[in-house]
């Protein structure tokens, strides 16, 4: 019996030549994507910005944290950045005391100041007092949570009230602060009267500009003195306590004196004489503490330029803020050292208003 032939042999041969073709088209797949791999794919680059000018400052919001990213094992160390070259400088807005802080602040100041006229024994600014109401009284530009505006105030005393929060927020903002002094000033038209008494409505020139800036720089140095002889000095904080103590009995006394008052049919009734004197004597201990604060307050500096009812409002102030505890004491201390170096930067600036210009070579 023939046998018939196998198929093995015919079926071998196609899988062979099956398997040979399925690899040179896998080979080739491979080679096409290692080509793509090593060739930087085409990428059509936005135009350039524009460089800003030099010593240029950008304001910008602050952004959100960045994503961590997780730790890189066998990886070499950076190399170390060389020198960064000069340009302008990004200030990031502050999460509590925005930029439009500074600017109503600015303003404010501005509008308080008249530089001296004719016969007028020199410019006048706004006060402390002055100042601290404009910046409390609807906190603009200053964020915080919820309506209550004395609880927003203290949220923001809270977070401000730090020496590290103080330095921080100063060292950003000290010179913007300073731009848009000098802004609000190129904006803002006044009353003013010029050599010969005559009064136009203007912007201040630039001398004017100077003196304003030096009258601040004066308020600042002389704010800073008190404020350092406060925190250098917890018992003077502790009297302004005593002092309100002594108002509330004064309060006391003369709820009583006007029930006496009211009862006696003959003014000098013997009760009513007596809560009269009681009444007379809680005023003078009051006033005798209150004196004695802004005696202490003058000491230092026998020339200082804040009227007794200014200082003793800085006592005050100081009370509230920090109620004599040492730490904040400390706060109100770099407060005032802040305070000086401003003044410096605003007589710097004024200087540079005055100075003549360089001569033409």
């Amino acid at each position: 019996m023939a046998r018939r032939p196998s198929i093995l042999l015919p079926l071998a041969v196609f899988v062979a030549v099956f398997v040979a073709v399925l690899a040179f088209f896998v080979w080739r797949s491979e080679r096409r994507q290692a080509e793509l791999v090593d060739q930087p794919a085409a990428v059509q680059e936005a135009p350039a910005p524009q460089a800003p000018a030099k010593g240029e400052v950008f304001r910008v919001e602050p952004a959100g944290p960045e994503p961590e990213s997780a730790p890189s094992a066998g990886l070499e160390k950076p190399a170390e950045p060389g020198p960064k070259a000069e340009g302008p400088r990004v200030v990031v807005e502050d999460k509590v005391v925005g930029f439009a802080f500074l600017n109503h602040v600015a303003r404010f100041a501005v509008e308080r100041y008249r530089p001296a006229g004719p016969g007028e024994k020199g410019p006048i600014g706004a006060g402390f007092r002055a100042l601290n109401m404009a910046c409390g009284s609807d906190l603009a530009g200053l964020s915080f949570e919820g309506d209550d505006i004395r609880k927003a105030r203290q949220m923001v005393l809270d977070y401000l009230f730090r020496p590290e929060t103080l330095k921080a927020v100063y060292a950003s903002y000290a010179d913007l602060f300073l731009d848009d002094l000098a802004a609000a000033a190129e904006e803002t038209e006044k009353t003013l009267a010029d050599a010969q008494g005559v009064e136009t409505r203007r912007v201040m020139n630039p001398a004017e500009v100077a003196d304003m800036l030096r009258l601040y720089a004066d308020k600042l140095d002389s704010w800073a003195e008190v404020f350092r002889t406060l925190a250098r000095n917890p018992d003077i904080v502790r009297s302004v306590a005593r002092y309100h103590q002594a108002a509330r009995a004064v309060e006391a006394a003369n709820s009583e004196y006007q029930e006496r008052l009211s009862q006696a049919q003959d003014l000098a009734g013997e009760h009513t004489a007596e809560s009269g004197q009681r009444l007379k004597q809680a005023i003078v201990k009051r006033e005798r503490i209150r004196a004695g604060v802004v005696s202490a307050l003058k000491e230092p500096k026998k020339t200082c330029a804040e009227p007794d009812n200014g200082l003793f409002y800085m006592a005050q102030w100081a009370y509230r803020r920090t109620g004599a505890e040492p730490e904040d004491l400390n706060t109100l201390d770099t407060a005032s050292t802040l305070m000086i170096d401003l003044a410096g930067r605003m007589r710097a600036r004024a200087e540079g208003l005055t100075a003549p210009a360089p001569a033409e070579p």
